[in-house]
């Protein structure tokens, strides 16, 4: 009842809070650089260097995506062809339910760009590449919608013999790049804290197929919507190494997502991660 009496006062309140994040995120980068700027002192004591490195750098998303509207095109999987005795007025769009995504989950494997110090103070922006883990504590049949196109037509009662139609969601990118821009603060010797800023993007699709002889069979990937990721963040960082280009880190912060999502309907709430590993600068 108080969601229903105040909704458009709660859509204009999301609305100016994205606005807020948005404007918030577009001064980071030269924010940053003036913080690095202001906290190096002097110009003068600037080093610009290239730099390119391997990482092993995990990081997981702790708050998952939701689909609450699917399509009913992006629902539809017609009658599996060796399935000819079936009828088709048995068959239809599977029923719209919400649908989970696995846990993004990923490793940072290399990462390159331009270091600036500034006095003790570093400026990092870079560009980085991930690639997304499979999630292993999820099988193929969790997380998915059926319709029953023969002996129970219309449900998800699957039975001996049956066939159904079925789909998920997954994400539709294994290799996801970004845009990083990072201040890393000396607090003793070769300790320091970090604060950055980062940018993204990343398809979500869904999977169509069918649930024939106990097995999953696919027929169809379809991109369902796309993710624009802006995320803010601080950790520590430890530097070693002679030339000190080795470092070790650990950080965590939020994301902040608009998502095109054409026909669908997303859970669109601001998704929490932790990370970390080491990382290696030619």
């Amino acid at each position: 009842m108080f969601l229903e009496k105040n909704i458009d006062k709660i859509l204009i309140l999301r609305s100016l809070f994205n606005k807020m994040i948005k404007k918030l995120l577009k001064k980071a980068v030269p924010g940053l650089a003036g913080l690095a700027l202001s906290l190096g002192g002097c110009a003068g004591d600037m080093k610009m260097k290239p730099f390119i490195g391997p990482s092993i750098d995990f990081q997981s998303v702790t708050q998952d995506y939701k689909i609450i509207k699917v399509p009913e095109k992006s629902r539809y999987v017609p009658i599996h062809p060796d399935d000819g005795y079936a009828r088709e007025s048995n068959n239809g769009p599977i029923p719209n339910d919400t649908v989970e995504l696995p846990k993004l989950e990923e490793i940072r494997f290399l990462k390159g760009g331009i270091q600036t110090d500034i006095g003790d103070v570093r400026f990092d922006i870079y560009g980085d590449l991930s690639y997304r883990l499979e999630d292993t504590t999820e099988s193929e049949w969790d997380n998915i919608h059926r319709r029953n196109y023969t002996n129970y037509p219309g449900t998800e009662t699957r039975g001996v013999g049956a066939a159904l139609t079925y789909y998920k969601a997954e994400y539709g990118d294994d290799i996801i790049p970004g845009i990083k821009a990072e201040v890393h603060l000396p607090v003793k010797d070769d300790f320091y804290l970090m604060l950055g800023a980062g940018y993204r993007k990343y398809n979500i699709d869904v999977i169509k197929g069918w649930d024939r002889w106990n097995a999953l069979q696919r027929w169809k990937t379809e991109k369902l919507g796309e993710v624009e990721e802006k995320s803010i963040y601080f950790g520590i960082e430890i530097l070693s190494g002679e030339k000190k280009n080795i470092n070790l880190h650990l950080r965590g912060g939020a994301n902040f997502n608009d998502i095109d999502a054409g026909e669908a309907e997303f859970k669109n709430n601001p998704t929490y991660f932790i990370g970390g590993g080491a990382a290696f600068r030619f």
